[in-house]
């Protein structure tokens, strides 16, 4: 019975946006830039939300650390 109560052990499942959708960068306007130009943006674009969304600026750790995860993403992959 006490086992029955326990959640399963699998994590719950997380619906990820991708980085392009966090940073404001999946308008078809943005697909014929470089790797090099996109990557550039993707900064801006991170400085620019992460102002207002991080702790300090009354934001929250969750959104400030999305925003931090799509910009680590997108170096990544535009490397």
């Amino acid at each position: 019975r006490g086992f029955n109560a326990l959640p399963s052990g699998d994590p719950p499942a997380t619906s990820k946006k991708p980085w392009r959708e966090v940073l404001g960068l999946s308008d078809p306007m943005f697909a014929g830039l470089s790797a090099f130009d996109l990557g550039a943006l993707a900064k801006i674009r991170h400085r620019a939300l992460i102002k207002n969304a991080h702790p300090d600026a009354g934001g929250s750790h969750e959104l400030a650390a999305e925003l931090n995860a799509a910009l680590a993403e997108a170096e990544q992959e535009l490397k």
